[in-house]
């Protein structure tokens, strides 16, 4: 029985459903692109998932790549140099200074990278150095006021991989790395933001409970949570600031 069918129906004839997290999330990031743009693309990630993503829609949001001058992709990983969505790899060798110019870079895409800083101020500051006067920082990342973040921080490390291949069986598991959720609620969002300087808008988005797809019950619960839930709990925060 596919769950998603049964609770989203318009999944199962377009392929996504009417709250599709990556298409809510791309389609605005989209909306700030130009074409002399150069583009930073943080903790960029070998790309192999969204390049082969089978969704047509999904796939042309995703990919940046000729939409703009340039792409640069910085990653600690050097499978990072592999992706195809990107024109020029860097890899980061010291986590405190990032391999780019100051004032440098028109737009940063950080896609379900800030709870993976173990020290977020870092990438907020090198934000800053980076980014041009009035440069748009474009930022999604899970909520930890977020039931499934809530549940994964009371389990023992050792078990995440499991049930990431329980929920979610298409996902590599060598895309799972260290989190720590030290910059991932509205509040410590709002208070590193006016830090930093940065004017703009956090939005809570919850789509489609797709790890919970692996029991009905709880998926009908997660349904639930998603129509109702304030912004505050919906499991992701997609964040669209400026420097200024």
């Amino acid at each position: 029985m596919n769950l998603e069918y049964s609770f989203y129906p318009e999944s199962k004839t377009q392929g996504f459903t009417n709250i599709d997290g990556t298409i809510s999330f791309y389609k605005r990031v989209n909306s700030f692109l130009k074409k002399d743009f150069l583009v930073l693309d943080v903790g960029c990630g070998d790309g192999e998932s969204k390049s082969k993503e089978q969704v047509i829609l999904r796939r042309q949001l995703v990919n940046l790549k000729g939409k703009v001058k340039k792409v640069i992709g910085i990653d600690i990983d050097k499978r990072g140099q592999q992706n195809p969505l990107i024109d020029e790899f860097k890899l980061i060798e010291d986590k405190a200074h990032w391999p780019v110019k100051n004032n440098s870079v028109d737009l940063i895409l950080a896609d379900y990278v800030l709870e993976h800083f173990e020290k977020p101020e870092i990438f907020f500051s090198e934000s800053k150095r980076v980014l041009k006067n009035k440069g748009q920082i474009c930022i999604r990342t899970s909520n930890s006021w977020n039931y499934i973040v809530i549940l994964a921080k009371l389990l023992p490390a050792n078990w995440h991989k499991k049930i990431i291949k329980k929920s979610q069986p298409k996902r590599a598991l060598k895309d799972v790395y260290l989190t720590f959720y030290h910059c991932n609620s509205f509040f410590k969002l709002r208070e590193m933001l006016k830090k930093f300087n940065f004017k703009g808008r956090i939005i809570g988005f919850e789509s489609e409970p797709r790890y919970l797809n692996f029991n009905a019950f709880l998926y009908f619960l997660g349904v639930i949570h998603q129509k109702i839930a304030p912004a505050i709990f919906r499991a992701n925060l997609f964040v669209f600031v400026k420097k200024v």
